[in-house]
Formats: C-alpha cells, sequence, structure tokens
C-alpha cells in the first residue's frame, strides 16, 4: 500500500513525464490478476482518469484496457461505479487516435456487459458519444460491432431506455445498420 500512495502522489507532480511513468504504472498493476484487486481498492480508478486526460496515446490506450480488465471482476466494478470511471472512456472515445478510440469504445462494450455499470454509462454520455462516433464515421471499421454491442446491452436497462432515445441511440443504430 505505501507503494501504491508513492506512485499517487506521483501524479501530482509537476513535470509530465512523471506524471505519465506514475500513471502508467498503475495502469500496468491493473492489468494483471494478482494485482488488479488490491491496486483497484487502492484508489487505482483516481489515477487512471488523471492519465486519460494527459493526452498521450499509449497511456490512454493502457487506461481503456485497464478498465476493461477491471470489469471482470465484481468487486471492482462496483469501485468502477463508485469512482465514476464512466467519463474517462467517453472522453477516450472521443479521440482523434484510432487505437485509443477503438480500446475506449471496446471498453464501453466489455463495461456495458455488467448491469451495475450501464446506468453509470449512459448518464456519463456513452451513448452520445457513440451516437457522435457512429454519425462521423470515424474508425468505423474497427469499432462498429462494439458500438451496436454497447447500444444493445445499454439497451436492457429499462430505467435508461428513455434517456437513450432522447440522446439519439436509434440514430445511432440505424447509421450503424447502414454501415455495417
Amino acid at each position: 500500500k505505501p507503494t501504491m500512495l508513492g506512485l499517487y502522489s506521483l501524479m501530482r507532480a509537476p513535470d509530465r513525464r512523471t506524471q505519465l511513468a506514475a500513471g502508467k504504472a498503475v495502469g500496468n498493476l491493473l492489468l494483471f490478476d494478482a494485482s488488479c484487486v488490491p491496486a483497484a481498492a487502492c484508489g487505482a480508478v483516481q489515477v487512471v482518469k488523471v492519465l486519460a486526460t494527459l493526452r498521450h496515446a499509449r497511456s490512454e490506450q493502457t487506461c481503456a484496457h485497464a478498465l476493461t480488465f477491471l470489469a471482470k471482476e465484481a468487486a471492482n466494478r462496483a469501485v468502477v461505479v463508485r469512482q465514476e470511471a464512466a467519463p474517462a472512456l467517453v472522453l477516450l472515445s472521443q479521440s482523434d487516435t484510432a487505437e485509443t478510440a477503438i480500446a475506449a469504445v471496446r471498453a464501453c462494450s466489455a463495461l456495458a456487459f455488467w448491469p451495475p455499470l450501464r446506468a453509470p454509462l449512459v448518464a456519463h454520455g456513452c451513448v452520445p458519444a457513440l451516437v457522435a462516433l457512429a454519425l462521423n464515421g470515424k474508425h468505423m471499421s474497427h469499432i462498429l460491432a462494439d458500438c451496436a454491442r454497447t447500444l444493445m446491452y445499454l439497451s436492457m436497462s429499462e430505467p435508461d431506455r428513455p434517456m437513450m432515445i432522447e440522446e439519439r441511440a436509434v440514430t445511432a443504430a440505424l447509421v450503424l445498420v447502414r454501415r455495417a
């Protein structure tokens, strides 16, 4: 735990290189079974959220992969909800870097599979992000299936359906069908 606290404190370092290195270390800890649960319990999701905003392609991809990996464990899914990780994925899904956007949309799809994660994804803008991607066609050859799958999973949450319709999920689904 002291090591984790040290890594987290380095995220407040004045220079970007130190922030990226510390964030990448935490992201890597989230990618392995042995360290994933303890790292999440110590606040690693907060580091991932900061790392997602530093505009570094490889680190952004690590964030998306780490959040996907986190969703495998029920205890970690609760952490993802509690620490509001969904906005980081929404942000990353709109990246101009193809690999980042692809990883983020895949992460959204993986997280949307789990019922407790659906409402936070909808509440934090996942649907408008998918609509934007469907309409602008960016990276579509790589993300079409994941966009459709995410919309399908999210639509399984009855309380979120009215918001999804308001946010043009039907439009996105129609555009995805046309692009398929």
